[in-house]
């Protein structure tokens, strides 16, 4: 479709697009946790130096919190302080791409494509896109069970999709 014109939205575009939102916040908050256990910082420490509240970044963490930029910011800043003081290391940030990594960049280039194309336009564009639609299903999966984030009407979306790009394969 590539043009300037919008798509024509449907119930399973929409829910397709906020099941990924949920996903890129999903997988950015478990790379923020895999950073945290490897510098030692617990989750409440992490939220005292960001100057919240003790319990802040597991309730973020735990009800996928979309952050905000500023947010995101002082949590960086807070995660490189806490590592200096706790490793005896002169300022040590995390690399950029342990938080932010491949696969959370094409998300959100998935997310915005959508915005414009439907996802058999995309697939037929991408063929690789099948493959990582089918490793998405380890997130559907666990956001079907943290507190239930991903709702029926998105697991259902995603199913569809899914099926989908795999019968357009055969």
């Amino acid at each position: 479709m590539q043009s300037s014109e919008k798509p024509q939205s449907t119930p399973t575009s929409d829910a397709l697009r906020g099941l990924i939102d949920k996903i890129i916040v999903y997988r950015f908050t478990r790379n923020v946790d895999r950073e945290l256990k490897a510098r030692k910082i617990s989750h409440s420490e992490l939220s005292e130096a960001c100057g919240r509240a003790r319990n802040w970044f597991n309730n973020a963490f735990n009800g996928l919190e979309d952050m905000r930029v500023s947010t995101f910011l002082k949590l960086f800043a807070a995660v490189s302080k806490l590592s200096e003081a706790k490793m005896q290391f002169q300022w040590n940030p995390p690399a950029i791409e342990a938080l932010f990594d491949g696969d959370l960049f094409r998300l959100s280039a998935l997310a915005l494509d959508l915005r414009t194309d439907d996802i058999e336009t995309l697939a037929d564009l991408d063929p690789t896109l099948v493959d990582f639609f089918v490793g998405l299903r380890v997130y559907v999966e666990a956001l079907k069970g943290v507190q239930k984030k991903a709702t029926d009407e998105e697991i259902h979306a995603f199913e569809y999709v899914l099926e989908t790009l795999q019968s357009k394969r055969r």
